[in-house]
């Protein structure tokens, strides 16, 4: 999120950078910090644990990340795992479980 927010943005204020996503929410709930940027899942996370401060989720940058699934180079499951994903993408089924397990998060504002 830093290398995003740094090389798209321009920044009016210095940014603050915390070791832990923990260290990073504690100073969010204390207003020692405006906004924490960081990975929707591992917001909704936060949002949902936070009993003494209430967060929202505002919305996220698309950034072309890209995360993968770790597997043996050429095995045959390379296919089978790919279909499956598109199969569950094309059903709906990818949202549904983002809607129920990470509530919040869909639909977000794309800040660009």
């Amino acid at each position: 999120g830093l290398t995003y927010i740094e090389e798209n943005l321009e920044l009016t204020q210095e940014v603050s950078q915390f070791d832990t996503t923990d260290i990073t929410a504690a100073a969010l709930k204390s207003g020692t910090i405006d906004v924490q940027v960081i990975d929707v899942p591992i917001a909704v996370g936060i949002m949902q644990t936070s009993e003494d401060v209430e967060l929202a989720l505002i919305g996220e940058f698309i950034t072309n990340e890209e995360y993968g699934l770790a597997m043996e180079e050429g095995t045959p499951l390379k296919e089978c795992v790919d279909a499956a994903i598109e199969e569950l993408r094309d059903e709906g089924v990818l949202e549904d479980a983002q809607t129920e397990w990470f509530p919040g998060s869909t639909p977000l504002t794309v800040f660009e």
